[in-house]
């Protein structure tokens, strides 16, 4: 969402009266509102389907809520042209990613998921960036969850699904069972 929210609000804001040098920065904070009741509504609507892991989720998010607090802090000492900046970079870093091929993890990749300490690193770091470009855990929790091994794909019986900070595995669902699913 902040992909397309923040660059438009960054082009509209002048529009209505704001200063350019502000309207990164009211850019970035209105996307986190929106992001932010976004999450609780996504969370909310996969943990009735029992997606959440909430042992997870107690170690991500007072991390990552630090995180945001940091970089929220932090952002006044960065220009208007900067924040573009930063954001330019990021969009960079996603369309490499998106259009290079994945490599395949082997033995020697994985990272050991039971140590707290790695995911409260990565809840705090998370959330300073998320809170210097305006996204949340779409853009980054969902692929470090990925990356360390929680969300692998599996066969077409089951898969995974992100839910906020945490998720567990889960019996793969019919379209038609899915909240907000299109039938014809």
């Amino acid at each position: 969402m902040a992909l397309i929210t923040v660059p438009l609000l960054i082009m509209a804001l002048p529009m209505f009266g704001f200063d350019p040098e502000y309207a990164p920065l009211v850019a970035l904070a209105t996307s986190m509102a929106v992001v932010s009741v976004g999450s609780v509504s996504s969370v909310l609507s996969h943990n009735k389907l029992g997606n959440v892991d909430w042992s997870i989720v107690r170690i991500v998010v007072p991390a990552s809520l630090i995180g945001v607090g940091l970089g929220s802090l932090s952002i006044d000492l960065f220009s208007g042209t900067l924040l573009k900046w930063l954001f330019c970079i990021f969009l960079s870093i996603i369309a490499a990613r998106m259009l290079l091929p994945t490599k395949k993890k082997t033995a020697n990749d994985a990272i050991d998921t039971t140590a707290p300490w790695v995911y409260r690193s990565a809840g705090g770091l998370i959330g300073i960036a998320g809170s210097l470009i305006g996204a949340g855990g779409g853009v980054f929790m969902v692929p470090f969850l990925n990356r360390i091994g929680h969300a692998q794909g599996g066969g077409h019986l089951h898969h995974h699904r992100p839910a906020g900070h945490g998720f567990r595995r889960h019996r793969a669902r019919q379209p038609e069972q899915c909240a907000g699913a299109l039938t014809v």
